[in-house]
């Protein structure tokens, strides 16, 4: 993708101009004016040996784009209703894998290949080029100094493959460390860069298939040791102290289902042992698949030492609310609070295999309604949950006590489209789930509130 593709989808997401120039220009393109301008690419060539085949790719590419269409369509009136919105609300973004391509910085492997092509790395910095411009600027202006604006500048305006200007700005935008931010917000909040910050355990983990153990790389660290420090230093200069409440945006929820973590961990990602990239198929990328990047998190919430830590995520499909109370071996504690919330508009449990997983949940759930799960880690960074009759080791390295809340409805989980809004005062926080269907609104979802020790 070209920085003006991405740049283009901004502006026709944000904001109506692009649209009335469309409009104007006579509006959509219909699937049979696309064909008669050749503006589709087709798998199989229009050649009388895949006549068939051509014929059924095109028939499904029809349904797909009248749907399409047609979902466009009901957007468009509504657009400048977007523009007004964040025009008049504070707004701040961190991208995801999406923002730039699928599955961005997934693994080792995938961080290499872009790195050795010059058109993948031409890509990713388009694609950062663009969340500079559209969202990461005006998160943070005073994170890019004259330079990072001049060499962006440059680039726009004198692009040329072979200049020192071009190679200039695709090394700034790879090799830029600060794309995390703290938004002004009381709390302060903390955003977190789990794309750019990764780091990957060069030693194997063991993987069981069958009688047969085989080895697989393990999953990333999502943000490292070197990117953590960077984070802290950003964290104290923006005036946030020790003892204060804090907020931190994780595009990747801390805690997930377990029921779902688990059937990845135990079941799925062996099969990556036998070459199946599942890690693909399934994102396999959560704080959780990696314990000693899940123990970093936590050991440096232990050294700011928030009086509560309120995590806030998205990316999982689903919305839930966690409370968890963490203890160190060295004995420091932790209280920490988070809130999913996702999708906004994108339905994943549909279909035979999606109502089957949200039954599973839903029986997962009942059986973790008004019950605390305890959880520890070991010397060898394993997270292990604690039978009720079993102590923890003396030698792990924390341990912690989870609790789902339940909404007023008596759910632990919603699957449904969502958007979370939570507030906080001095007393509580208080986190609900406002439905939108069939552009209806529908009655909101209120979580267990939490009670909080005033704020300074």
């Amino acid at each position: 993708m070209k920085f003006g593709e991405y740049a283009a989808m901004y502006l026709l997401s944000w904001g109506p101009a692009l649209w009335d120039t469309i409009q104007k220009q006579g509006g959509l393109s219909t699937f049979e004016e696309v064909i008669e301008n050749n503006q589709l690419h087709f798998v199989f060539p229009q050649t009388k040996q895949y006549t068939k085949e051509h014929k059924l790719e095109c028939s499904k590419l029809q349904k797909r784009f009248n749907r399409q269409s047609e979902n466009l369509r009901q957007m468009i009136p509504s657009i400048h209703r977007v523009r007004r919105l964040l025009a008049n609300i504070p707004t701040y973004m961190i991208f995801d894998d999406h923002d730039v391509t699928d599955d961005w910085n997934l693994s080792r492997d995938w961080q290499e290949n872009v790195l050795n092509s010059p058109l993948g790395k031409h890509v990713e910095a388009n694609g950062l080029g663009a969340y500079w411009a559209f969202q990461g600027w005006g998160n943070s202006p005073n994170s890019f100094d004259h330079l990072f604006i001049s060499r962006m500048k440059k680039y726009f305006s004198e692009f040329n493959f072979d200049s020192s200007t071009y190679h200039s700005w695709i090394n700034g935008l790879r090799d830029f460390t600060s794309w995390h931010f703290v938004a002004p917000t009381k709390p302060k909040t903390i955003f977190l860069d789990t794309r750019t910050q990764r780091t990957f355990d060069d030693t194997p983990t063991p993987v069981k298939i069958g009688m047969d153990i085989d080895e697989s790389v393990r999953s990333p660290q999502l943000i490292s040791h070197e990117g953590w420090q960077l984070i802290s230093e950003t964290l104290i200069y923006a005036g946030w102290r020790s003892g204060e409440c804090l907020t931190i945006v994780s595009p990747v929820p801390l805690y997930g289902v377990g029921l779902i973590e688990s059937f990845l961990t135990s079941f799925v990602y062996p099969l990556r042992a036998l070459g199946i990239p599942v890690h693909q198929a399934v994102d396999y990328e959560a704080w959780k698949y990696n314990g000693k990047g899940f123990s970093e998190f936590l050991e440096w919430i232990f050294k700011w030492n928030p009086s509560t830590c309120i995590i806030v995520s998205g990316d999982a499909h689903y919305a839930s609310s966690v409370k968890s109370s963490i203890e160190s071996v060295e004995g420091s504690r932790a209280t920490i609070i988070q809130f999913t919330s996702s999708p906004m508009h994108n339905m994943s449990f549909t279909g035979i295999w999606g109502m089957l997983l949200k039954l599973t949940i839903w029986m997962n759930s009942i059986k973790r309604k008004n019950k605390n799960i305890v959880r520890y880690c070991d010397n060898a960074y394993n997270l292990r949950v604690k039978s009720s009759d079993t102590p923890c080791p003396s030698d792990c390295r924390w341990s912690e006590t989870i609790t789902y809340l339940s909404t007023d409805k008596g759910t632990l989980l919603q699957t449904d489209n969502n958007l979370g809004l939570y507030s906080i005062s001095q007393e509580k926080i208080q986190n609900k789930l406002l439905h939108i269907k069939n552009f209806n609104r529908k009655k909101d979802l209120l979580f267990e509130p939490i009670q909080l020790e005033p704020l300074e």
